[in-house]
């Protein structure tokens, strides 16, 4: 199909009807899944696993769609994973049980150390799978939509309440998690109150404010190696920073008995110690 599409581009743009002679700006070659032997699928082989009863087992076709994506970068290929569709499956469940959770709740004050973490958590969630899915990186995507569950999950123990940023949160791990589930995406948004297709002109936005983080993990390296990872406030200058690395055991240890030569700080991010 690409070989027909550049064809009649390029018999266009002789006839003068269109300025560029290639159709695409970029085409990425999607990796291909082989056996979990290493062999491939084959019909002589008989060793490929049959869509239709992986859906029949339970599990869905939303499970398996993510199982694919999810594997392996787009442009690498992978072994199949007999328990790789259970695993997603599982991901999904717990964002269904989450909703119907919420939707069982009453309203009540949520604290205001879990509001941050909640929007937090979210906001850099949709800013990760935002980036990832413009380019290509679907694996890593639904990565960051698993861990922000888990943190979803810690904050709703005695945090889960039918308040504005819980349906907010919602929202936007549903419309994240569209791309990849359709159809469990779909069905949740319309159990969240919405009467339109979450399909359809939805896409969270995510707020710069709460990315900005008060901590930040410096890496404290001694001639060039990594020896320790510190946390300090953000802004730290350097005297503070190098101050806090020397305590540390692990830097202390290879700066005994040493003339510091040199220290060379990036802010919030490296100290290195030159001995």
């Amino acid at each position: 199909h690409m070989l027909y599409a550049r064809f009649v581009t390029r018999f266009f743009h002789k006839q003068g009807l269109i300025d560029n002679p290639e159709p695409f700006k970029k085409f990425l070659f999607n990796g291909k899944v082989i056996a979990s032997d290493g062999r491939n699928f084959s019909k002589t082989l008989g060793n490929g696993p049959d869509p239709l009863e992986i859906i029949a087992q339970g599990y869905g076709a939303d499970a398996l769609r993510t199982y694919l994506m999810f594997a392996a970068p787009l442009e690498l290929g992978s072994r199949w994973d007999p328990q790789g569709v259970p695993g997603t499956h599982r991901f999904l469940s717990r964002l269904w049980t989450l909703v119907q959770e919420y939707q069982e709740s009453s309203a009540k004050e949520v604290s205001k150390d879990a509001e941050q973490q909640l929007r937090v958590a979210t906001n850099k969630m949709i800013r990760k799978v935002t980036e990832d899915v413009e380019e290509n990186r679907y694996n890593t995507a639904i990565s960051s939509l698993m861990a922000t569950i888990n943190e979803l999950y810690k904050l709703k123990i005695d945090n889960l309440a039918k308040v504005e940023v819980w349906q907010e949160s919602l929202e936007s791990v549903v419309m994240c998690v569209a791309p990849f589930a359709p159809y469990i995406a779909d069905e949740l948004w319309h159990q969240l109150g919405h009467e339109d297709s979450v399909h359809v002109d939805h896409w969270p936005q995510w707020d710069d404010k709460y990315l900005v983080s008060d901590t930040v993990t410096v890496v404290v390296q001694v001639n060039g190696k990594v020896r320790a990872n510190i946390d300090m406030p953000a802004g730290s200058d350097q005297e503070a920073v190098e101050t806090v690395a020397k305590e540390d055991q692990k830097v202390a240890g290879y700066l005994d008995g040493q003339t510091i030569k040199k220290v060379i700080y990036v802010q919030d991010k490296i100290l290195n110690i030159v001995v």
